[in-house]
């Protein structure tokens, strides 16, 4: 993947570049959704965490599973942001004023200096961001989530109990 991203993508076609870009980031979601469902579904894990009474979850917004343990520990949860994907996540969560006229998209390559047919070029990328790419494969993390937060009933009762507990000592 990593090889694929600096050697072989191609930047000098629009469609091409982030169709394979997108391509990347799904087989990359793939992988972090499986690491978050070894996380999660390991109750020895999940034990030990919930017995570790943590104050907090520090979570980067790459991998969306720290919102997950968040909720199933119930401990708040503080989101590290370094950047999107044409800036999706911060316009969504942040409301980032995003001038796509003065301000290159994330991952376009373009300067602070555009031309304006490299401005059209940026609000072509913006468009796309905004309205077709997607960083993971929103659909599937929609249903592991689900799976998830519904199959835990047991997991809960079991983590009330822990923490009636812990709690007296």
């Amino acid at each position: 993947m990593l090889d694929m991203w600096i050697y072989n993508l191609p930047r000098d076609r629009f469609w091409t570049y982030f169709s394979q870009m997108q391509e990347i980031l799904w087989k990359f979601s793939d992988c972090l959704q499986k690491l978050c469902e070894d996380v999660v579904l390991n109750r020895k894990l999940m034990t030990k965490l919930q017995e570790s009474r943590f104050d907090v979850i520090l979570a980067d917004t790459i991998g969306p599973c720290g919102e997950l343990l968040a909720e199933l520990l119930r401990i708040p949860l503080v989101y590290s942001l370094r950047f999107s994907p044409g800036y999706a996540f911060e316009k969504q969560s942040g409301g980032l004023s995003f001038p796509p006229s003065y301000v290159p998209v994330i991952l376009s390559e373009l300067s602070d200096q555009m031309t304006f047919m490299e401005r059209v070029k940026n609000m072509i990328y913006v468009l796309d961001f905004d309205f077709w790419f997607q960083t993971y494969n929103e659909k599937s993390w929609d249903q592991f989530y689900s799976e998830v937060l519904g199959s835990m009933e047991i997991y809960w009762q079991r983590t009330r109990q822990l923490r009636a507990k812990y709690s007296t000592v």
